[in-house]
């Protein structure tokens, strides 16, 4: 198809580059920066398309900066967006990768295709994500957030003061190992530590989580050990 010629021209670029990585392991904002151009170098997209592809923009920018938190996975796009793909796309390996390459892009293409007529319905982004969502992704999501619960009661937190341009917290209580030293360019923040956590969505729902964080504000600060082998580590590890 002539939508995915100018894809296709680029794997070959970055096979002949002798990367033997890049676009199976291609992360979520490189996908969406491929449909982007791929719609540009094919005038797909009309001023009207373009003027509702801020929210879905500006989330992928925030999980490019690993800055995504949600207290509701099933509203949070770049958590659906990845698991679908986690479910529908076979792993592969060896001469199978330059297949998988390109149908991983193309279905990528495919779900911000969806993306793209909800928010120009004018569904919001949450809503949008929603009609994303199959079984498979709902099973998953209550088996993160069960997981994510286990190693929260596994973790140790700890509170401490970070580097801030935001307002100080109120804090209503004695802080948790108190730090003894601040700044007026810091505040006080929750920290985490998890050992082997068992939750691949550890990252987005612990900086989301304001119930069992000390503050209400999610866990800001994030220690994680692993003794897996970095081929068995969950996704946020391994990125």
């Amino acid at each position: 198809m002539e939508l995915f010629r100018p894809v296709g021209s680029a794997l070959s670029l970055y096979r002949q580059a002798g990367d033997t990585h890049p676009p199976y392991q291609t992360d979520l904002d490189a996908i969406c920066a491929a449909w982007l151009v791929t719609h540009y170098l094919n005038n797909s997209l009309s001023a009207e398309l373009k003027s509702v592809l801020s929210p879905l923009i500006e989330r992928v920018s925030t999980n490019d900066q690993g800055m995504i938190q949600t207290q509701d996975p099933a509203t949070c796009w770049t958590i659906v967006f990845a698991e679908r793909m986690r479910y529908e796309l076979p792993h592969m390996a060896g001469d199978e990768v330059s297949s998988a390459d390109e149908n991983r892009v193309r279905f990528g293409f495919s779900l911000l295709d969806q993306t793209l007529a909800g928010l120009a319905r004018g569904e919001s982004l949450e809503d949008t994500t929603k009609g994303l969502i199959t079984p498979a992704v709902t099973t998953s999501l209550a088996e993160s957030e069960h997981l994510y619960r286990q190693d929260l009661g596994n973790g140790t937190q700890f509170q401490v003061y970070l580097p801030t341009h935001k307002a100080e917290i109120p804090v209503n209580h004695q802080p948790i190992n108190p730090p003894s030293v601040t700044t007026a360019n810091s505040r006080l923040a929750d920290g985490l530590y998890l050992k082997n956590p068992s939750c691949s969505l550890f990252r987005e729902l612990a900086r989301g989580d304001k119930k069992g964080s000390q503050l209400g504000q999610g866990f800001s600060f994030l220690v994680v050990q692993s003794d897996w082998p970095q081929h068995h580590l969950p996704r946020p590890l391994s990125r």
